[in-house]
This record gives structure tokens, sequence and C-alpha cells, in this order.
């Protein structure tokens, strides 16, 4: 990364001017954006007039191979690469709401890439430059960029022959540290046609019948020299496979399509948006592998920084982590640094996402990237037991809404100890059906919560929300929500769920805590009274297979901590609850009661 610092010979008036402000121009004031001059680069235009408030879009040639790393502006994007020449890679930089007189300053760093080949099949190679905003890059959705006639893709491989690494359509490939990665099309041979009956109308060949052998069953992507677009009720009997895959044009398997379907590897892509609990009829899949056809709707969104946060994870594998894993609770309620200033033999990785989703997959991919010394502090959330202490099998749309980004996360869970994943996947197809399609280079760090563009980054690396929240002065609750502080919410399957999350993560030689998220005392249900609440703190202490290592009375908290929610701490609650917890956590280790 070079640091520039060469002047374009009138930036002295122009700095005088910034010392007076914006200057009136016409209807309004205006402000003087000055790009530094720098031999290394090429601009068209170094010296913009913006209306106080707007924004200034550049286009920038960086030298090639090179990507903008940063700019001395605190709110600004940088597209993917819009061109490239001999010596320069375009990129288009837009400074938002600019509201002072600025001289900008960039640095640049070697750009990640990714070539794509077709892997036996044909089309030219492709090659992207990846955004920069995720450790890992987001790979390219399939959209027929390749052929290979009698063959079906089921994702990329980071070998020619398909032997190394394989990565979903537009899941996150990981650089291995290098600026360049090759990936080359998986394909698996398809059941030939003669197999099939089927029906062409509207330009779209219908399955209707499969008189082929059984065993691994790859539906063609054609039939008829149409694509397959749907499955009919009937078409399949019982099928049992070791591999299955629907083709990527495929939008519909119709209700009774199978009769029932055992599948160790089911393969499927995102434009399948027709599909539901009975089309596969008595269905046994261990792993799903979902690829993405479409851009993504969620990036940006609260959602999506689980795949950040997993992402992180991931980095750190092999280091020894403190992994916070609760709701949004933990994603408003921790300051991580802080943390890790406590404990400095572990890096801290803040899981918390949304509390009403089903916690039991999350923690199974949280699992896969833990080891022996971790340590996991368990805090969920009581106002919503059954999602939080993991006592539900069947799966949720948020599960898929977590995932978009790198829909890779689903395929280590084992599904046969699921149910409902179809009407799960089926229920996430029809929310974002009519949602406008975004980015994989979007970040949830460009946003607030309520998807608000802001002027610094909202979440740090650790995946601690850390935009400034207010105390809340009126001390009222926001929400009719309540929190169960009566054991009575909970069910016999909630503890055993719970219990067998902790179990695996000990399995693993994880040290695992619980502790109490944090609750604004005066949002509790009605029937949480103080001997409620104390049966529960000594139901939960010799029940749980962890250690209990906070006081109750501490989680409870004077409703001023809070911000929006009765569970979101305010930045003043964050540090008393951190700092609480920095205290029961050493305490624990250091085996004190």
């Amino acid at each position: 990364m070079r640091d520039r610092r060469r002047f374009v010979p009138a930036l002295l008036a122009l700095l005088l001017l910034a010392l007076a402000g914006c200057a009136p121009e016409g209807g309004g004031p205006t402000c003087t954006v000055v790009f530094e001059d720098d031999p290394d680069l090429f601009f068209y235009r170094q010296v913009y007039e913006v209306p106080r408030g707007g924004d200034v879009e550049v286009e920038v040639g960086v030298p090639a191979g090179e990507r903008i790393s940063s700019v001395n502006f605190d709110r600004y994007t940088v597209s993917a690469r819009t061109g490239t020449s001999k010596s320069y890679d375009y990129y288009t930089l837009i400074l938002h709401e600019v509201r002072y007189p600025a001289l900008i300053r960039l640095t640049t760093a070697p750009a990640r890439s990714l070539t794509y080949h077709a892997g036996g099949g044909t089309g030219e190679s492709i090659t992207a430059q990846d955004s920069g905003v995720h450790l890992r890059s987001n790979t390219l959705p399939w959209r027929g960029q390749f052929s290979r006639p009698g063959y079906v893709p089921i994702g990329w491989n980071t070998a020619p022959d398909g032997a190394g690494t394989h990565i979903g359509f537009g899941s996150r490939a990981d650089h291995g540290g290098e600026t360049s990665l090759d990936l080359y099309v998986e394909w698996l041979p398809a059941a030939p046609e003669g197999d099939f009956t089927y029906t062409v109308a509207e330009g779209g060949a219908v399955i209707t019948g499969y008189t082929g052998p059984s065993g691994d069953l790859v539906l063609p992507e054609k039939l008829g020299g149409a694509p397959v677009t749907a499955i009919a009720a009937g078409a399949f009997g019982d099928v049992a496979a070791e591999t299955v895959v629907l083709p990527p044009a495929l939008e519909a398997v119709e209700p009774g399509a199978f009769r029932s379907l055992t599948a160790e590897h089911l393969y499927l892509f995102d434009n399948l948006s027709s599909v539901g609990e009975d089309s596969f009829g008595a269905y046994q899949v261990t792993r799903l592998h979902l690829n993405a056809v479409r851009d993504p709707v969620y990036s940006g969104s609260y959602f999506d920084t689980f795949p950040d946060k997993a992402d992180y994870l991931y980095s750190l594998r092999d280091e020894d982590k403190l992994i916070l894993f609760c709701g949004s609770s933990a994603r408003f309620g921790y300051d991580s640094p802080m943390l890790e200033a406590a404990f400095p033999d572990f890096k801290v990785v803040n899981m918390g996402v949304y509390a009403y989703s089903n916690m039991r997959p999350q923690a199974e991919i949280v699992l896969q990237y833990a080891k022996a010394g971790d340590i996991l502090l368990s805090s969920p959330e009581l106002d919503a037991i059954d999602m939080q202490f993991c006592g539900e099998t069947a799966l949720d749309r948020e599960l898929f809404c977590l995932t978009e980004s790198n829909f890779d996360l689903l395929s280590p869970l084992d599904c046969r100890g699921y149910t409902g994943i179809f009407a799960a996947f089926s229920a996430f197809q029809t929310a974002r059906a009519d949602m406008e399609p975004r980015s994989y280079g979007d970040s949830p760090s460009f946003y607030d919560e309520d998807g608000v563009r802001q002027a610094q980054a909202t979440y740090n690396a650790y995946g601690d929300y850390i935009l400034y929240r207010e105390n809340n002065l009126s001390g009222e609750n926001f929400g009719i929500k309540r929190a169960f502080y009566n054991a009575a919410h909970i069910r016999p399957r909630d503890w055993d769920g719970l219990n067998g999350v902790y179990d695996a993560f000990s399995a693993k030689g994880v040290e695992v805590y619980f502790t109490y998220s944090p609750r604004s005392r005066t949002s509790l249900s009605p029937d949480s009274t103080p001997e409620a609440i104390a049966e529960l703190d000594a139901l939960l202490r010799s029940t749980l297979h962890a250690p209990v290592i906070s006081d109750i009375a501490d989680s409870l908290m004077d409703p001023l901590y809070f911000y929006a929610t009765d569970n979101h701490l305010s930045t003043e609650g964050v540090q008393i609850h951190t700092a609480q917890v920095i205290e029961d956590l050493r305490r624990a280790r250091e085996g004190e009661t």
C-alpha cells in the first residue's frame, strides 16, 4: 500500500477556502473538492464544485492489478472495476454528502481477483475483481457463463478436474493470502434425455416421468431443446441416491413430484421459486447445497452480518477465541475490544444477529469453526425461548436470509436433524420475490439498523454494532414484547436443545458458559414475579450443562440504558454490561463461585 503526499499547485488557496467553509454559488452554498495529485493515478478531472450535502462521483484509474484501498473521507463507496487498459484498472469512487471543502487522498493495494474457467466446458474465461468489503470474496452467481452439453453445473472448484475445494455459485471463496484465485466450473454428467417423459410449453420443459435406473439423479438442463423449468406431480417415485441435482432453470417442483426422496447431497438453485414440504414426499436430505442464480436482496441488512461474522470466525479458526453467541442483544450488547483487552489470550467474535431465528442451526455452523481451548459465552434471550434455547427442529426463512450472501454456510448442516426445510426455503423465496436486488459488494457496516446509509462504519471487525446510541431518558418501554423470566415457559425440549448444543461444544474441548442477556427490568411478562425469577435462576443453575456465571439481577438493567428496543443497549449501557461480564467471566475461569 502506498501513502501519497504530492499536492496540486493550487491547493494552498483551496485550503484557505476550506477554512472559510463552503462558498455560496447561485441558489446555495457549494464545496470545493480536490483530489490530490499522484503520478500513479489517473483522473479525468481533479477539482469539483458540489452543492453542500451533495455527492461527488469521479472515475479513477489505478495501476493495473490494484484497487482503491482507502480514502481519507468518512463516507464513500467504490464500485467494482468498470474498465481496464494496459496501464490502469478503472473504478467509480463516490463521496457521499460532502458538507465541507476537502482534499482527498487515495491509497491503493493489490486487488483480489477471481478468474473463472469453463472446467471442461466451453466459453471464454472471465476475470472479476473483488469489492474488498468482505474478508472472503463472493464468487459469481450462475448465469450460464459456460456450457457443456450433457452436463449440469453444480458450483465452482479450485481444481480444473473438480478435485479441489467446492464453492457454490455466489458463495464465498478463501484466497489463502493470494491476490488471485482461479476457479473452474464443476460439472456432473446428466441423465440422458431418453430417461424422461416431458412436455414443452411456453418455452420450458416440464418433466412428467422418469424411466431411468436408480442411483444418482442429475436432471438435465434441457429437454427437447427447452430449459427444464418444472417437475410435475407424480413424475418420480421413490428416489434414493448419493447425489441429486436439480438444474439451474428449474422454477417449480409441484406437490407430489416425488413420492419420496433420500439423498446424501441435494444440489439446487435459488431460481426455484415454487416448492413446498410436499414436493419431495417423505424426504430425507443430509446435505443441502444451494447455488445462487439471483442477485442477493439482503446485502447490507443486519441479516447480512452473519456471513461477515462467520468469515471472521473462519479467519480465526486456528486461534483461541471467545465466541459471543446470542441474538441481537449480543450484537448491541458487547464492547469486544474491551473484552479482548481483558482476556488478551483470546480473539473475540460477536456472532449475535437476530433472536427470532432458530439458533440451533446457527450453533451448528459456529461449531465447525470452534476448537479445543475456545470459550463459548452463551446468553439466550428470554423473550424468544423457543428459538434461543434450540428446542425447535423446524428451519425458518430467516436462516436463508442470514446465509444469502454465502449459501455454503448451509452445506455442513446435517439436515436429517431438522424439519421444514422446503417450507422455510419457500417462505424465503416468497419474501424476497418483490425485493430490489442488491450487490454482494454492499456491507452492513455502511448502514444503521433501519437501513439508512451512515457516514461512519456501523460495525467493527468483531461484529459489534458500534453506532452511537443515546440513553433512554424517558425511561419508558419500547415495545409490547415481554421476556419470560418464569420457568413455566421453558419446555422439556428447550432444555434438551440448549444442553445438546452445550454438549457438542464441550465435546470439542470448548469452555462453555451461560450468562444472562441484558434486559430492561420493566419489560418482563406479568408472571415474571420476584419469586418466579429466583426459581428460574435456581433451575438454570441446576439443569444447564454449563456454569451460570452471572447474577440474574445484574442483567435486569435500568430502562435508561436501552435504545429502540428493550434488549438493545445504549452506548453507555454496553460499557456497563461488558464490564460486568468481564468480571463474571474472570471470576468463573478462576474457579470462584
